[in-house]
């Protein structure tokens, strides 16, 4: 949240650019910020079991969500087929 709220007073600061064209003060606190965040995120997903457990899970449904589609978008050519063949069949009657 700091880093949003550092961000967003970066963005609408009057000074946003100092001379030579060197970032202001808030955006390379905001930068800092980030780099931080993501360090943090990786630290705790490493030696936290539940992160870690819990960034797995994520990960894992994440991989499955593909096979999935793919399911329904062959399921979905079967139906196709299967109602052709059935009005051909009703048709030869």
């Amino acid at each position: 949240m700091a880093f949003i709220r550092g961000l967003a007073k970066c963005k609408w600061s009057k000074r946003r650019l100092s001379g030579g064209g060197r970032a202001c003060r808030c955006e390379r606190r905001a930068a800092s910020m980030r780099r931080r965040s993501l360090d943090g995120f990786w630290e705790k997903a490493l030696s936290d079991p539940v992160a870690f457990f819990t960034f797995w899970v994520g990960a894992f449904t994440g991989v499955l969500a593909f096979p999935t589609i793919g399911l329904w978008i062959v399921t979905e050519k079967g139906v196709r087929n299967q109602i052709t063949d059935h009005h051909a069949y009703n048709d030869a009657d």
